[in-house]
C-alpha cells in the first residue's frame, strides 16, 4: 500500500520535499537574522500546505489554497485617488 502511494504521488512528494528544504533553509536564515515571527509564519504555512496536499481528507482545499493565497489582504489594487474619472484633469 505504501509503495503504491509513493509511486502514484512521486511528483507531489518531490515538490513538497523541495518546498520543505527551502523552508528549512529560509527559516534558519530568518531565525539567525532575528526574525522569529516571520520564520514561525513560514513554518506554519509550509506545514499547512504539506498537510493539505498529502491528506485525503483535505481534497477540496487543494483547489482553494492557490487562489486564496494570491488574494491576500496585501495584494489589494486600491487606489488612493479621489477622482472617479479615468481621464486626467
Amino acid at each position: 500500500m505504501v509503495r503504491t502511494y509513493v509511486f502514484k504521488n512521486s511528483l507531489k512528494i518531490i515538490a513538497l520535499g523541495v518546498l520543505a528544504a527551502v523552508t528549512i533553509w529560509a527559516g534558519t536564515s530568518l531565525v539567525l537574522a532575528g526574525s522569529y515571527l516571520i520564520a514561525l509564519i513560514l513554518v506554519i504555512g509550509t506545514g499547512g500546505i504539506t498537510y493539505i496536499y498529502l491528506s485525503k481528507r483535505t481534497y477540496p482545499l487543494r483547489y482553494l489554497v492557490p487562489g486564496s493565497s494570491s488574494s491576500s489582504p496585501w495584494s489589494s489594487t486600491r487606489s488612493d485617488t479621489t477622482s472617479t474619472s479615468p481621464l486626467p484633469t
